[in-house]
Parts: structure tokens; C-alpha cells; sequence
């Protein structure tokens, strides 16, 4: 628990270093395209990974150092939406808030209506 405890405290202290030179943070929040409702398995780095518990794998970090991050649906050229996240330092959520406007203003993020099949 200790040590987990000092790696988080590691993270915080490196993206608060980051938030130095950049007002805002750009990340991937997933690592593939968005499945199917009904897809049970994705493929990351080449193997077959279950869905539901590695969606999110690259949200999970920004999650346990506790930063203020919307995740912003962006279509990619398949149709299928990537979300990415937008990191801001503390208490300075209105950063995340006008970039995601931004993104969407510009129309380059949309959750688009999916019709079921």
C-alpha cells in the first residue's frame, strides 16, 4: 500500500510538472475505437482482451492522482467514435470545459446518434 501510495504521488508531481508548460493536457481515454455494446473482447497490442475491464484502462491513472478530466468523443474515419481526455490541473475545470466546446464548435467532437441495428 506504501508503495502504491508513493507511485501516485510520483504521477502527480510528474503531470503537475507538465501543467508547467501546457494549460491543458491531451490524452487518449480509450485505446480502440468504441465496440459494439454486444463486442465481449477487443484487441489491444495484438491480443484479445476482455471489453468491459480494459475499456477504460487509460483513464485510470488521471482517475487515481484525482485531476479534474473530460473524456470528448472524437469520430474518427471508420464513423466509430475514440474518446480522448482533457486534463486540467486542479480546480480548473473550466479549461476542459472550453476546450471540449472548442472541439465541438469546430466539429471534430460529436457522439453521434447511433441507429440500433
Amino acid at each position: 500500500m506504501i508503495q502504491a501510495q508513493r507511485v501516485r504521488r510520483r504521477f502527480y508531481d510528474e503531470a503537475m510538472a507538465a501543467f508547467r508548460d501546457f494549460d491543458l493536457l491531451l490524452a487518449p481515454a480509450t485505446p480502440v475505437p468504441a465496440p459494439r455494446h454486444d463486442e465481449a473482447r477487443i484487441v489491444i497490442n495484438g491480443e484479445e482482451l476482455s471489453t468491459r475491464p480494459n475499456l477504460g484502462l487509460l483513464t485510470q491513472p488521471i482517475s487515481a492522482i484525482g485531476l479534474p478530466v473530460l473524456a470528448v468523443p472524437l469520430t474518427t474515419a471508420c464513423g466509430l467514435p475514440i474518446a480522448v481526455q482533457l486534463i486540467a490541473p486542479p480546480w480548473r475545470e473550466d479549461l476542459a470545459f472550453a476546450a471540449a466546446a472548442r472541439l465541438e464548435a469546430l466539429g471534430l467532437a460529436r457522439a453521434p446518434v447511433v441507429q440500433p441495428c
